[in-house]
């Protein structure tokens, strides 16, 4: 058995009276492979004196070779189950709420703030509240104008590293989110939750002026500005307002003059894309609208609006008794041409 002053494997040479080991004793990788960190590595230069950067770098490749063994004990479905489990163990602090564990006492307390309804982080140019400090932040980019995060295919700034990747999609054509009853796919989960409520049918978003129902909240909002009147989106050029920002982008292309909408079929341009789709059944001979009375069919639903009128005006002409009042509104709102024209 090798004495107290001895190294295995290095020929029995003793310590030093500082009790630490010679560096010309000892090979360099053997040397490197007996210190378990670098701060015993760095206690060793300072005891020895000696040359000692080949054994930083020897004992970094090391430490690198033993986080790749780490990782692939990762792989292992046991051992991954068995790190899950120190985890759940080490998560002591318990939401008494809804039974969530937290690692950390500040995790659960802003948890809580969920439960609360708190927001105690307030943003000074506008006054809304946030229950995270990390979520005013992102808001206060807003103000700012800051975009931090930068597409490296076509140079576009984001305010959110989320929608940069989501932004990224667009490049690559990827839709990651499916849907499971249809197979339609998104490049937003977002897009994906709102496009299930069609299949659903579900309208969670209830108008209390009227009692009409939504399926997405936007659409509510639009909606309540015709109750209220309000038509908050104003065009620079010429000062026309609109209750929709759609309505005032398409408008906007008149003073542009820009027409985005072509046909692939005939090169023609148009200004909206509900044009490009209507011009577009010229080539396709498609007629969606049906008139439910003698079963003919049109391209466009105003051609459909005013056959339906003229149908009517014919049959009161030729003694059938209408109750033309009521049909005279119904159409009305639907820009019909004059009935007694």
């Amino acid at each position: 058995m090798a004495s107290r002053n001895q190294f295995p494997g290095h020929g029995g040479e003793e310590e030093d009276r500082n009790g630490c080991r010679p560096v010309s004793s000892l090979p360099l990788f053997l040397d490197c492979r007996r210190l378990a960190n670098l701060s015993e590595l760095a206690l060793y230069k300072k005891h020895n004196n000696r040359r000692y950067y080949k054994d930083i770098q020897v004992l970094k490749e090391k430490n690198m070779a033993s986080r790749e063994i780490s990782k692939t004990h990762r792989t292992s479905p046991t051992s991954y189950r068995q790190m899950q489990e120190s985890t759940r163990k080490k998560k002591t602090h318990h939401c008494s709420d809804c039974g969530k564990f937290f690692s950390h006492q500040r995790n659960l307390q802003h948890h809580q703030l969920i439960h609360t309804g708190e927001k105690p982080y307030l943003c000074s140019d506008c006054g809304k509240c946030f229950n995270h400090q990390n979520t005013l932040r992102r808001h206060q980019r807003i103000h700012t104008g800051e975009k931090p995060y930068q597409c490296s295919d076509c140079g576009k700034s984001f305010n959110r590293q989320s929608n940069l990747k989501t932004h990224e999609h667009t490049h690559t054509g990827e839709k990651p989110y499916h849907c499971s009853d249809c197979g339609k796919s998104f490049t937003r989960q977002s897009h994906l939750r709102i496009h299930q409520l069609i299949h659903t049918g579900e309208k969670p978003y209830h108008c209390l002026g009227c009692e009409k129902s939504f399926s997405h909240l936007n659409h509510l909002k639009t909606h309540k500005l015709i109750h209220t009147g309000e038509k908050p989106y104003h065009c620079l050029d010429c000062g026309a307002s609109f209750n929709r920002q759609s309505h005032l982008n398409t408008h906007r292309l008149i003073h542009t003059g820009e027409k985005p909408y072509q046909c692939l079929k005939c090169g023609k341009s148009f200004n909206r894309q509900s044009n490009l789709s209507t011009h577009q059944r010229l080539h396709t001979g498609e007629k969606p609208y049906f008139c439910s009375d003698c079963g003919k069919s049109f391209r466009h639903s105003n051609t459909l609006k005013i056959h339906k009128c003229r149908q009517r005006k014919n049959s009161y002409r030729s003694g059938q008794k209408l109750d033309f009042k009521n049909m005279e509104n119904m159409y009305a709102e639907e820009n019909c041409v004059n009935l007694n024209s």
